[in-house]
C-alpha cells in the first residue's frame, strides 16, 4: 500500500506535532493540563486517541496514581474513575479527559508524580489500516480551537 492507499489523514500527528505511542491498531498521546496545580484544584490527564483500522475498535483505559513520594511521603489524588472503557469508531480519533484532584496530605510543592497510563485495544474481525502507522498527509481543517490545541 503507498502513502495515497490509506483514506484518512494524521490527525493524532498534527495535534501533537507527530509525537505518538503506537499499537498496531490504535495511536495515542498523553499529557497533563495545567502543568502545576495545588491542593483542591483539578488537573486533567488528556489522552488523544486514533483508531487507525477500518472496524471498530474496544479501548480500556486505567489511571494508576502514586500514593507516596519518592521520598516516602503520602500523597492523596482522587480520580471519579480509574478505568474507563469505549468503543471507537473505524477510523474514529477522540480524546479522553481524566479529572485528577490532589487532596491533603499531597506535600506541595510536587513535582514530577508518576501519574501511569495504561491503555489496551482489542478488535474483533480482521481489518485494514485506513492511516498510515508512521503519520501521514495533515487534516485540512481541526475542529478545536488553538487554545485546545
Amino acid at each position: 500500500m503507498t502513502t495515497m492507499d490509506f483514506l484518512y489523514p494524521d490527525v493524532l500527528g498534527a495535534i501533537t506535532g507527530g509525537e505518538r505511542v503506537g499499537m498496531t491498531t490504535l495511536q495515542f498521546a498523553v499529557g497533563a493540563a495545567p502543568t502545576m496545580t495545588y491542593i483542591g484544584q483539578p488537573l486533567e490527564i488528556v489522552i488523544i486517541l486514533q483508531n487507525m483500522i477500518d472496524q471498530p475498535l474496544e479501548v480500556r483505559i486505567s489511571l494508576g496514581l502514586p500514593t507516596r513520594t519518592p521520598g516516602g511521603k503520602p500523597i492523596n489524588l482522587t480520580t471519579p474513575r480509574k478505568l474507563i472503557a469505549l468503543m471507537m469508531q473505524p477510523g474514529e480519533v477522540g480524546v479522553a479527559r481524566l479529572p485528577v484532584v490532589p487532596m491533603l496530605p499531597t506535600p506541595q510543592p510536587s513535582d514530577e508524580l508518576p501519574i501511569r497510563v495504561a491503555v489496551r485495544q482489542r478488535v474483533k474481525e480482521a481489518y485494514s489500516y485506513v492511516r498510515a502507522p508512521l503519520g501521514g498527509a495533515p487534516p485540512s481543517e481541526l475542529a478545536v480551537t488553538p487554545f485546545q490545541l
